[in-house]
């Protein structure tokens, strides 16, 4: 697996490397591996994406900000709670009329 910054190749040659920050990343390879084969960058917005290959496999995992998450789940919960209160409203409203 290649990591390229700012249009350049970056390598880990030895243990001192192994966190590499760069303007807006940090780029860090976990203790044990020598063939660049997991990488994790976090990012200065609080995100991170890990990345990992075995075998001809990759396996990517991309980490957000608890912030960011409960944005998102707000923003799904809210709506979900609208739909379930129109199905419910159309539910009733249509009892009513099938009464009539």
């Amino acid at each position: 697996m290649y990591v390229i910054v700012d249009k350049e190749y970056v390598f880990w040659w030895d243990k001192s490397m192994r966190v590499q920050n760069f303007r807006g990343v940090t780029l860090y390879q976990p203790a044990g591996i020598q063939n660049m084969s997991h990488i994790i960058a976090m990012f200065d917005s609080g995100a991170g994406v890990e990345v990992m290959t075995y075998q001809g496999h990759l396996t990517v995992h991309v980490y957000a900000p608890y912030t960011f998450i409960v944005r998102i789940l707000n923003f799904y919960f809210k709506k979900l709670l609208i739909v379930i209160f129109l199905e419910w409203n159309f539910w009733f409203v249509g009892k009513i009329f099938k009464g009539l």
